[in-house]
Order: structure tokens, then sequence, then C-alpha cells
């Protein structure tokens, strides 16, 4: 089938999925969504600078859309440091100075900033974009959390990261993403090695016996997601256990959804495959709209991802005729 755009079919996940979409010009060529418009970068207490919403912000809504400030391949971020300096100041100098004051305003990390210290901000700022690491002048000022409530998703078609609510952010809430997975301890390791912080997110923050608790959830939910990825399960065993992990997600993130990475659709996805295998369209129909619907509120339409997933719907929906 051909993999072209079509508009999602009316289901009960509308109401979240009508966010912003990019704007164009008279060229038809994309434009960036104005930051403004959605959110404003502010002082956070303890932070730094950090976003927050202007509005109440469904999920779903598309925050923002983003070409880099400069964008490395894995290679290349990880030189030696000499050598990434070097290479970071040949791509500085070759910025308009409106990028180079952007990039400039970004946090360093340090103790005692140095206007200067290009890989510093490049360490602490950057974002993973397929393949190599960006730079970007508003999605690199989003906060981490170990309960987000926004997805940072880069586009490889488009050149473009996208930011997109993954939990309903009302007016004035800092917008903020997950730097990193794992146990309360394993958290805490990674950020303080690698970006010099202490997390004092709503988790973090709880008496030892909730973030026992939190770890708990989060170990089952590891759990649940191996388990799903077994061979040999029969349908009903995976629908037994995708039932389970549904539940423990909700418990921990508030909506099965907002687990960092989209990973609610990966199970989704293996749910599907074995319902296609046994020639139950109507379940694969089901699952691949739920994939669709999850693939759309964190990375939007136009995703390359999301299309496909699209078509996949349409095609188990043709199964069924």
């Amino acid at each position: 089938m051909a993999s072209h755009y079509r508009e999602p079919p009316v289901t009960v996940y509308q109401p979240f999925l009508e966010g912003t979409e990019p704007l164009q010009d008279a060229r038809g060529e994309w434009l960036s969504i104005h930051p403004r418009t959605t959110c404003e970068v502010v002082e956070i207490p303890s932070k730094g600078s950090g976003l927050v919403a202007r509005h109440n912000l469904a999920r779903g809504t598309r925050i923002l859309v983003e070409s880099p400030l400069l964008l490395l391949p894995d290679g290349a971020a990880s030189r030696c440091l000499d050598e990434l300096k070097c290479t970071l100041q040949e791509l500085f100098n070759a910025m308009s100075p409106e990028n180079r004051q952007s990039f400039l305003s970004l946090s360093c990390g340090c103790r005692v900033p140095c206007m200067m210290d290009l890989a510093g901000i490049f360490k602490i700022n950057k974002l993973s974009c397929g393949s190599g690491s960006g730079l970007f002048p508003s999605a690199s000022r989003i906060n981490h959390s170990c309960l987000p409530n926004a997805e940072a998703v880069w586009n490889e078609e488009k050149g473009w990261l996208t930011v997109h609510a993954i939990t309903d952010i009302p007016e004035g809430t800092e917008i903020t993403r997950a730097y990193v997975e794992g146990s309360f301890q394993e958290r805490s390791v990674f950020l303080h090695s690698e970006y010099d912080f202490v997390c004092d997110c709503w988790i973090c923050s709880c008496p030892q016996v909730e973030i026992a608790a939190s770890d708990s959830r989060r170990r089952t939910i590891r759990g649940l997601e191996e388990e799903l990825r077994l061979p040999f399960k029969t349908c009903c065993e995976l629908l037994t256990d995708l039932v389970t992990l549904v539940r423990h997600l909700g418990e921990e993130f508030g909506w099965p959804g907002a687990v960092p990475g989209g990973r609610l659709s990966v199970s989704f996805n293996t749910v599907h495959q074995a319902a296609a295998c046994i020639g139950d369209h109507a379940r694969a129909s089901i699952f691949a709209r739920l994939m669709y619907d999850i693939q759309y509120i964190v990375a939007g339409g136009d995703h390359p991802r999301s299309r496909k997933l699209l078509d996949l719907f349409y095609e188990a929906g043709e199964r069924l005729v």
C-alpha cells in the first residue's frame, strides 16, 4: 500500500490529538512553531532557565518543532575533548550572529560559567537526533523529570525535532522530559555524574517508602516488557501480560502512554503481530490503531513512523472486509 498521510479516523483519543502542527509559508516550506505561542523561557529556582506552558496544553499538543543549531554524528560527538572543541569551534564560527547568541545563551553546566565553553554547552544541552546529537534554541532548555510531561523526538526525514505533551500540562507548569530511566539510585548516579545535579521531581522528593514502591513498579514494568518480547507465547498470554503492564504504567506515570520513549507502542506491536499470525484480524486492527495513537501523541502525524503505523492500521482493517 502506498505510504502517504491520511487523516486518522475519529476515536476516543481524538480530543487528545488536536495539537498544534507546523505552519507552512507561501512557498510550501515548513516553519517552526514559535515557542512563545505554547511556552516561554523562565528562570526555574535551583535549575536555571527552563520552559513553562503559556496556556493549558492538552495531551498530544505539539509544543515545539525546531531545526538544530548544530548537528554532530555520534562519531564526532564522542571524540576526545580537544578534537570536539575544534569541531565545535569551526561550526560555531560558521553560524549566523543570531545562532551564536542562541548557542552561548545555553547553560554550560559549570559552577563558574565560561561564555566560550562550547564543549560544556554541547555536553549539557545535546539531544539525541537519530545517529547523532544536536543543540536546539528552545528544546535544549527543557529540564529533566523522572515523571516527564513531554517527549522530544527527532524526525530524520524532516530534519527537525518535535516536542509533544504526553500528559495534559496546565498553564504555568514547567515542561519536562526524562534524561534517563531506571531505579532511583540509577537515575541519581547518572544525573549527578553527567549533569551535576540532584533531581527534586515529585517522585524523587517522596518519602523513602514511596520511592521504594516506585522502584518496584518500574522493575515490574521492565519485567513485563521483557516478558512480552519472549517467543512462543500465545495471544491470550500476551494480552494478560499487557493488561498488567498497562495497569502498572498507569499507577507509575498517571497515563500508560506517558512512559518515556513511547515504549507502550512496542508492547502493542507484539500483541498486534501475535494476533495477525493467528488470523485474529479484528484484534490486530485494534492494536495497530493503538500503536498509531501513541506514536501520534509523542511525535505527530508527520513523523515517518506515524505514517507507517497508519498504513499498518488500514492494511489490518482491509483484512476484516
